[in-house]
């Protein structure tokens, strides 16, 4: 489903799991650029559909990226998140 909300964030929830933020405010070529980066990146040869809570591409360059299995519903889930500067590959 794609999601907008009041100031032009876009959310892309995957049907297999995980979100992608974007944001309308940003040129689509940028984020799509950046998301190329990332996919290509080592450090995220891992990401699959399912297997990260979220990709975060509203901040130009810089994205950041939640790799944690999507947590089940449980009263004491924690996550952490990392950044990543997709500037540095381009």
């Amino acid at each position: 489903s794609i999601q907008v909300d009041a100031v032009d964030d876009v959310f892309y929830i995957l049907s297999a799991g995980g979100e992608l933020k974007a944001s309308l405010l940003v040129p689509a070529e940028t984020i799509f650029a950046n998301l190329q980066s990332i996919l290509e990146a080592k450090e995220f040869s891992h990401l699959e559909p399912g297997n990260f809570q979220y990709i975060d591409l509203r901040f130009g360059n810089k994205v950041y990226v939640n790799d944690n299995p999507i947590p089940l519903a449980t009263s004491t889930a924690t996550t952490t998140a990392s950044s990543y500067d997709a500037e540095e590959t381009l």
